[in-house]
């Protein structure tokens, strides 16, 4: 089993809390193709963790681009 393999599946064993908090705490590290396929079933708890201004902040910041 690949490093890779390992760590899917102990993200696999983290519950909806856990994984919600390490995706928030980690989510600098990662690139945009990850994070879309990692939150996609989390993204309503994501919301009612993350900071709305934040949230505008970024997408008026993209849209610039």
């Amino acid at each position: 089993m690949t490093t890779k393999e390992k760590m899917e599946q102990m993200f696999g064993w983290l519950g909806r809390t856990e994984k919600c908090e390490f995706i928030s705490s980690k989510i600098e590290y990662a690139s945009m193709h990850a994070i879309v396929e990692r939150a996609k079933p989390y993204i309503f708890d994501l919301l009612d963790e993350c900071d709305f201004d934040m949230i505008k902040d970024y997408v008026e910041s993209r849209e610039e681009k």
